[in-house]
Parts: C-alpha cells; sequence; structure tokens
C-alpha cells in the first residue's frame, strides 16, 4: 500500500513540475515575443529618424531577424521611404532583404518616391525588378519618374507587364508623361496593347494621343466596349476627336455623340487644302491659318477681298477656327463679314465649336447676329456645353441665345449633364 501511495505521490509530483515548467515556457515565450516586437519598432523609430548612429547602435544589439520581420511595414520600406540611403546600405549590410513580401516592398516604394540612388543600390543587391506583387516599373511610370525608369528597364523590367489590366506604357498614358512614353516606346512598349491610346483619350492628353498614333496605335482598338474615339466623345475632348477621324477612326456612334461628329466633319472641311489661283488669294488664307499679323495686313493692303471664298474656306472662318484673335480684329477691320457662311459654317459656328471665347465676343461686338437661322445652327449652345466649353455658354446666354434650343432630341442642359 505504502508503496503504491509513494507512487501515485511520485506521479502527482511530476504532473505538476511538468505543468510548471510548461507555464514557464509559456511565459518566456510571451516575454521573448515583446522583447522582438519592442527591437523591430525602435529600429523602425530609428529608420525614421534618419540617424544612421541609432541605426548602428541598434544592429549591434538587437536580434538580426527583426531586420526582416514581417509587418504592414518594415525598416528596409521606411529608409526607402524617406530616401535615407545610408541608412539602406546598413540594413542591406545587416541582412535586410530586399525582396520582402511586406505590404509595399522596399524597391516599389523606392520607385514611387523618386529615390534614384536608393533604386540603383536595390538593383545591385538583386531587387527583382519584375516582382509579381506589383510591377515597381508600373509605379514609376504611373509618377512620371523618367530616371528611375531608365534604370528599371536596364536592370531587365519588363515594359510590358500587365497588373491591375494597365502596361507600363498605359499608366504613362493615363498620367501624361511623354518623355516617359518615348523611353517606353523606345525600349519595345507595345502602343495596342491593353489600349494604352483610350487612357490617354480619356484624360485628353493630345500630346500623347498624337505619339501612340505616330507609332502606329491602332485608332479603332477596343478596350472592353469602348474605344479611342468614345473616350475623347465622353470627355469632350473635340481636338482628339478631329485627330483620330484624320487618323482613320470609326466616328459611328449613338446618341449626344452625334453631335460631336455633326461638328467634327463640318470643322475638318475647314482643313482642305485651298484651291485659289490667285497667290495673293492663297497667301491670305495660309496667312489666316497660321497667325501671320504682319502678312495679313499688308496682303489686305494689296487690295485683295476679305471676303473670298475658295469654296471651303473664307479668312475669317480659317481664322476663328485657328484661335488667332488679333488676325480676326484686322479682318473685320478690313470689311469681312462676320455673318458669312462658307458654305457649311459660318464663323459664329467655328469661334464656339473651338472654344475661342474671345473671338465670340469680338464677333459679337461687331454685329454677328446670334439668332441667325440657318440649317443645324439649333446645335451652337448644345455644342458648346458638350464640349465643357464655359466662357462661350456665358457669351453665348449673355447675347440672348434661346438656352432650351434642340438638336438631335438634346438640349444644351442635357448635353451638360451626360458630359
Amino acid at each position: 500500500m505504502a508503496t503504491t501511495s509513494n507512487n501515485k505521490s511520485n506521479l502527482v509530483m511530476n504532473s505538476q513540475i511538468a505543468t510548471f515548467d510548461s507555464g514557464k515556457e509559456s511565459h518566456f515565450s510571451v516575454y521573448n515575443k515583446e522583447v522582438t516586437y519592442e527591437q523591430w519598432r525602435l529600429l523602425c523609430l530609428g529608420c525614421y529618424s534618419g540617424n544612421l548612429t541609432i541605426i548602428q547602435i541598434l544592429l549591434k544589439y538587437i536580434d538580426k531577424s527583426v531586420v526582416n520581420m514581417q509587418n504592414e511595414l518594415n525598416p528596409m520600406t521606411i529608409a526607402c521611404e524617406s530616401g535615407y540611403l545610408n541608412i539602406v546600405k546598413e540594413l542591406l549590410k545587416a541582412g535586410a532583404n530586399v525582396n520582402t513580401t511586406s505590404y509595399i516592398p522596399p524597391l516599389i516604394t523606392a520607385c514611387e518616391h523618386d529615390h534614384l540612388s536608393i533604386v540603383v543600390e536595390l538593383l545591385k543587391a538583386g531587387a527583382d525588378v519584375n516582382a509579381c506583387f506589383d510591377a515597381p516599373i508600373n509605379v514609376a511610370c504611373e509618377n512620371g519618374h523618367l530616371g528611375i525608369v531608365v534604370e528599371l528597364i536596364k536592370a531587365g523590367a519588363d515594359v510590358n507587364k500587365a497588373d491591375c489590366l494597365q502596361t507600363p506604357l498605359a499608366f504613362a498614358c493615363e498620367k501624361e508623361h511623354l518623355d516617359v512614353v518615348k523611353e517606353l516606346i523606345k525600349s519595345g512598349a507595345d502602343v495596342n496593347l491593353k489600349t494604352p491610346l483610350t487612357f490617354a483619350c480619356k484624360e485628353g492628353h493630345i500630346n500623347i494621343v498624337e505619339e501612340l498614333i505616330m507609332e502606329g496605335a491602332d485608332v479603332n482598338l477596343e478596350d472592353g466596349n469602348r474605344t479611342s474615339i468614345t473616350n475623347a466623345y465622353d470627355g469632350g475632348h473635340l481636338k482628339i476627336v478631329k485627330l483620330l477621324m484624320k487618323a482613320g477612326a470609326d466616328g459611328k456612334t449613338e446618341d449626344t455623340h452625334e453631335i460631336a461628329l455633326h461638328i467634327v466633319n463640318k470643322l475638318l472641311r475647314i482643313e482642305a487644302d485651298a484651291n485659289l489661283k490667285d497667290p495673293n488669294q492663297r497667301s491670305l488664307i495660309s496667312a489666316c491659318d497660321q497667325g501671320c499679323l504682319s502678312v495679313v495686313k499688308n496682303i489686305i493692303k494689296s487690295g485683295v477681298d476679305v471676303n473670298l471664298k475658295d469654296g471651303l474656306r473664307t479668312p475669317l472662318i480659317v481664322a476663328c477656327y485657328q484661335g488667332h484673335l488679333s488676325v480676326v480684329e484686322e479682318l473685320i477691320k478690313a470689311g469681312a463679314d462676320v455673318n458669312m457662311r462658307n458654305e457649311f459654317i459660318t464663323p459664329l459656328e467655328v469661334a464656339c465649336y473651338e472654344g475661342h471665347s474671345s473671338i465670340l465676343l469680338k464677333l459679337i461686338n461687331a454685329g454677328v447676329n446670334i439668332r441667325q437661322i440657318h440649317k443645324d445652327d439649333s446645335v451652337l449652345l448644345t455644342a458648346a456645353c458638350y464640349f465643357g466649353h464655359q466662357a462661350v455658354v456665358k457669351e453665348l446666354i449673355k447675347a440672348g441665345i434661346d438656352v432650351n434650343q434642340v438638336y438631335e432630341k438634346e438640349t444644351p442642359l442635357t448635353a451638360a449633364c451626360y458630359t
């Protein structure tokens, strides 16, 4: 009995010791986690401070695993965001992982904040230029950091990598970074991959649109159910619509877009070459087109009729189209008829469609008939609203135009709401 009792006592004692030891381990485990977290916190604060000495001291005493602790931020990412190159180098010496899978990898952070020297350092240390989390080159392109884009491309970045349904070229086009766009195209970016043209058209970046068309972008390529010209229509970017149509874009559309199509077809005819036999007459049209005021004055002095027609254009219509206010003033002073229609369009229409409010005001002051009745004149105010020409809208309303005019079932108000 005594032996059995002693055995039971030993079993209880051993069980208690085991329980105590287990609790001791648990206690030390929690303690170690707290210490590790505190070390990580101090290292992060040190990186934020930018003080290299503090970082060097901390790295002597902390657990080296702390350098690569995974969290929303890590010491390397903080140093990259703040632009502290010396701290980045120190962390790399301490074994920091340049390809950490933390919330924002170091290379992407450096690319976003335009720290070129840090980008170079990270690439030397083996940073992945085509990380699957997000493409560093996309970040650099979106922010317009040309120097970094060049370095990433040299390091092997894929200029046709698509993230978030966009490519580096699409990001650069959307944000209007023309120098980046040119660099990407020079490096082999596909101008038709993920339809970068549609992004440029939507935002109204005409210089980007011109560059893409020149490089062979397909003006009729669809991005889902939308084309470049549809995006340009929706944004009220008349000049881009004209550019796309001249490049062969399909202008077929519906509803309010018919306003733009109707107007663009009229305006493009103004750009047709003059057919005049008289050199002085050709010169006057050309000088008005280019805005050469001194040449216009000299030609007028020679006795050329300022109301001449070439079947498509008149001097005043061409000057209004190009927005040359001083030339318009000179032509009016010389007797140009502000109400003369050149087969298909008037100076008033041209000024309104192109958004030249100062020229519109000059025509009004010169006696243009704001209520002149011509076929399709009912589109004037509606078109100005559609294209977002606020100053033109104000001048037309002040001049007494009908704010309830209707064109193709559209009114100025519905056109303004649509866009």
